[in-house]
């Protein structure tokens, strides 16, 4: 197990813990190197991790970025005279395409270097789908996705009692709740970065503003917190919680998952569809998908004959700023278009995730953990999800399985039964 003092509130990383102490071990008697992969979105902290994971093995932790570790042959001058390395190349390009290509060249120049006995390279990079296999072929990858909400609380409790001792401010209390508000309102991000500057800015505060009296316990309040970081909560997420009830999408990104806020309007039109929102090719395609299959099983969904002939679909998805594509929305566009035809809405808001096929086959996604982990910290509890995810979902955190409802389904036929069940049925 990490051992706590140096590893408390990071035990989402005790696979590469446990890995790294074996290739130290061997590292050391036979002066060989090694090379692993670190994938996972921005901000989670695998740069922290590997930091603390150095202090338990007692080797030397050096990180460059791939650009200088590739031009400016950074190794040698960093390297020299060290005997135990571990040398962590952070933003790792592995998003362009060419996964095998890259991997091999930094590979081959680790090979051609001399001097590399007993060094570590762990090579990172926030591009999680298709690196996994690519990076596999040459070294041991390890895959991490955002962390949940009772991750990121285990690790903020770390550093309250970290902060709480440096500044003598075991007094001055933040409670799990305002913790919550923290990650909720203010960060948005898949990892701790972000959340450990606010905190750390909130004792710092107290620290200077005389909060070591030791006589007088304090704690923070939301008050507190709004005076001493500001307000500038993310409070249009809330509103994606109370409006959506007619189906909404969950998405992947570098930084960790977010929610997609389908709005649709439908007019008298040719049957004509029409988009907004910075929406990428693939995912316009999975909409198509979508009425392909809609026009050829219109009467297994109560829609009149002739509907899509006669009416224009306008789509939007909110926060038109920020790219978005994938497959992986195509389940929720369905559901969404049946229940605006239909005029359905849903007792509690619901998201799905699934590509949809020509034959109504709901078909995996990727990213599971980190579309999950937006669903939690958006107050969602039900999700509809493929039947193929199913191993995957099994091995996320207990703590996320246990706050969610999921169905999991293999054909969007098996959407009929959700949609009764959970149809408010006012709307009709």
């Amino acid at each position: 197990m990490i051992r706590e003092d140096n590893m408390a509130g990071m035990s989402w990383g005790e696979g590469i813990f446990e890995y790294l102490k074996l290739c130290h071990a061997l590292g050391a008697e036979r002066g060989e190197n090694y090379f692993l992969g670190m994938n996972g979105p921005a901000g989670i902290g695998k740069k922290e991790l590997l930091r603390r994971i150095c202090i338990d093995l007692d080797r030397e932790f050096i990180g460059v970025d791939y650009s200088d570790f590739i031009e400016n042959h950074a190794f040698h001058d960093m390297c020299r005279d060290k005997s135990l390395v571990l040398f962590y190349i952070g933003n790792t390009p592995l998003n362009n395409g060419s996964y095998q290509n890259e991997v091999e060249k930094f590979i081959e120049i680790i090979n051609s270097m001399k001097n590399t006995a007993n060094v570590i390279f762990v090579f990172s990079s926030t591009a999680i789908l298709g690196t996994n296999t690519a990076m596999s072929a040459c070294f041991r990858v390890f895959l991490y996705g955002s962390l949940s909400v009772s991750e990121k609380l285990s690790y903020a409790r770390t550093l309250i009692e970290q902060y709480q001792k440096k500044w003598s401010l075991e007094n001055v209390y933040l409670p799990d709740h305002s913790v919550e508000i923290l990650i909720k309102h203010y960060t948005k991000e898949a990892g701790i970065n972000y959340l450990s500057v606010l905190i750390r800015n909130l004792y710092e505060t107290i620290h200077y503003e005389g909060g070591n009296d030791r006589e007088k316990e304090i704690t923070i309040t939301n008050k507190m917190i709004f005076r001493m970081i500001g307000s500038g909560c993310y409070v249009f997420d809330e509103q994606i919680r109370k409006k959506s009830l007619q189906g909404i999408g969950i998405a992947w990104t570098r930084w960790g998952g977010t929610l997609l806020p389908i709005e649709m309007a439908v007019i008298k039109g040719e049957g004509n569809i029409r988009f907004s929102g910075n929406i990428g090719n693939l995912m316009k395609e999975s909409v198509q998908v979508v009425f392909t299959y809609l026009k050829a099983n219109f009467r297994n969904w109560k829609i009149p004959p002739g509907f899509f002939m006669k009416h224009d679909f306008y789509i939007n998805i909110y926060e038109q700023e920020l790219y978005k594509d994938g497959a992986s929305a195509g389940l929720a566009f369905l559901v969404k278009v049946i229940c605006v035809i239909r005029n359905i809405r849903f007792l509690q808001p619901i998201a799905f995730s699934g590509e949809i096929s020509l034959e109504g086959r709901v078909l995996r996604v990727g990213g599971l953990k980190e579309k999950l982990c937006a669903v939690q910290e958006h107050e969602i509890q039900k999700v509809v999800l493929p039947k193929q995810a199913w191993p995957e979902y099994q091995l996320l955190p207990e703590d996320l399985r246990n706050r969610l409802s999921v169905d999991f389904i293999d054909d969007v036929k098996e959407l009929e039964g959700i949609i009764l069940h959970e149809m408010d049925r006012s709307s009709k």
